[in-house]
């Protein structure tokens, strides 16, 4: 294996050697570079898809991917040639057997070492025979001490028992018998056949610890279970229905009376109206969410689309102006020409646009043009636009001079920063590029990586 990969490493290092020419070519690729176009000259690759990129990645990836795995097979060779293994731990009292993979060499007959696997079983600590005493003794105690539960006598047991099956922290095992089980099981329950005078149930507990046993023995009077006034009724009510159950009919009569006590039978509700409340509610939550949703989205676009579109705006507004048409005049011929693309379905809807045409409307309907100037400002919402409607503003007290240089200025600006957002956004796509790049290397690093771990473990 360490030879497989170090003629991969030195292959390509040949290859970078060869083509350090390559000087148009980063350092990492001028070999994998230099080797692609010899293949492809030889013509030893596909033409339709191994394109130069793909192959300079391909043979990075795999340089870099034997030069980790390299890197790691020398680290676990020094490890193991550095540690000489002459025992191995045994696990903690009660922890139970483990396996090790190993390796051993030895000289055959021939003076050549060898090397072979194999499976060492490794028992648990074993006690000495005093300390299984003294454990048994103290596990027989607490058997002892813990076994009547919430009784407070073994001649009156009204309430389930506590027969555990191991005893604390002491590794023996614990099992139990009992002389009538249908009164008191090995798990300690108490059965529902306990006659109301009570009965005698002989208990036997068998502990043992790695080959040594102790045997503890009581005898318990059980008495009918003591329950709470529901579960006391919910039994009874099973009996009666298991009795019913035993007789013949084509109808299963259900208990009127049970102990005493009238009973009422009915099916249960079902509540298809709580259902539907509640789908109806999460429904309209859900419609609620996606109307939001829907909103900020077109809002985002709005946004986005009055962005792009104002250093458009601008210049056919400066060139209008240049042209000794008035911005009244100049604001209406733009909306004109928006409304004949329109019908004509030439253009899509602009946001920009649209609002050109409703301030001149506004201003056809009697709206003073300098509030409907200020009013086209509010309703586009964004700083460029608020700066234009003052400049509009500005005209109308001032007069058109040194307008056209401030619309072209405004408008150089504009593009510029429209420049500046195309940039962010392609930093950005690049950025999100990254994530799945990164991925395909952290797949990489777990198949070299784990396969060597585990066969060092």
């Amino acid at each position: 294996m360490k030879a497989v990969l170090a003629a991969v490493l030195i292959g390509y290092g040949i290859s970078m050697i060869l083509g350090r020419k390559e000087k148009e070519q980063p350092v990492w690729k001028r070999g994998s570079f230099w080797l692609w176009k010899k293949m492809k000259k030889r013509g030893l690759l596909p033409r339709t898809w191994m394109t130069e990129k793909y192959f300079c990645q391909a043979a990075a990836v795999l340089a870099a991917g034997c030069l980790l795995a390299l890197t790691v097979q020398i680290i676990q060779e020094g490890q193991l040639d550095n540690r000489t293994v002459t025992a191995l731990e045994r696990p903690e009292y009660g922890a139970g057997s483990t396996s090790w993979e190993m390796e051993y060499t030895w000289e055959n007959g021939e003076g050549l070492r060898q090397q072979e696997k194999m499976m060492v079983q490794v028992e648990e600590q074993k006690y000495s025979p005093e300390e299984k005493e003294r454990l048994l003794d103290e596990a027989v105690k607490m058997v002892e001490q813990e076994y009547l539960g919430e009784n407070s006598s073994a001649g009156k047991v009204e309430y389930p028992l506590n027969l555990m099956e191991q005893a604390g922290d002491i590794p023996a095992e614990v099992s139990w018998s009992s002389s009538h089980p249908q009164y008191v099981d090995w798990r300690g329950a108490l059965g529902e056949q306990i006659p109301p005078g009570g009965a005698q149930v002989q208990l036997q507990a068998s502990l043992k610890l790695q080959g040594a046993a102790r045997i503890f023995e009581t005898t318990v009077t059980v008495y009918p279970e003591k329950l709470e006034e529901d579960e006391s009724m919910e039994r009874q009510v099973r009996q009666t229905l298991a009795m019913e159950n035993e007789k013949e009919g084509e109808q299963l009569m259900l208990p009127a009376v049970v102990d005493g006590k009238t009973v009422t039978w009915r099916t249960p509700e079902e509540e298809p109206a709580k259902i539907l409340l509640v789908l109806t509610t999460v429904s309209s939550l859900l419609f609620l969410w996606r109307g939001r949703q829907e909103e900020e989205k077109r809002q985002q676009v709005r946004k986005e689309q009055l962005l792009r579109d104002y250093p458009e705006l601008l210049g056919k507004l400066t060139l209008l102006l240049g042209a000794g048409i008035s911005m009244r005049r100049a604001m209406e011929r733009i909306a004109g020409d928006y409304e004949r693309l329109k019908e004509k379905k030439q253009t899509e809807i602009r946001y920009a646009y649209e609002e050109v045409r409703n301030t001149c409307r506004e201003m056809e309907q009697g709206i003073p043009e300098q509030a409907a100037y200020e009013r086209f400002g509010e309703r586009c919402g964004l700083l460029p636009y608020r700066t234009f409607a003052s400049l509009l503003v500005q005209n109308l007290q001032k007069g058109n001079q040194g307008m056209q240089k401030l619309l072209r200025e405004e408008a150089d600006r504009a593009q510029q920063q429209r420049r500046d957002r195309a940039k962010v956004l392609g930093e950005q796509a690049s950025t999100r590029l990254l994530i799945p790049m990164i991925l395909m290397l952290l797949v990489v690093f777990v198949i070299l990586l784990v396969p060597a771990w585990l066969s060092f473990v």
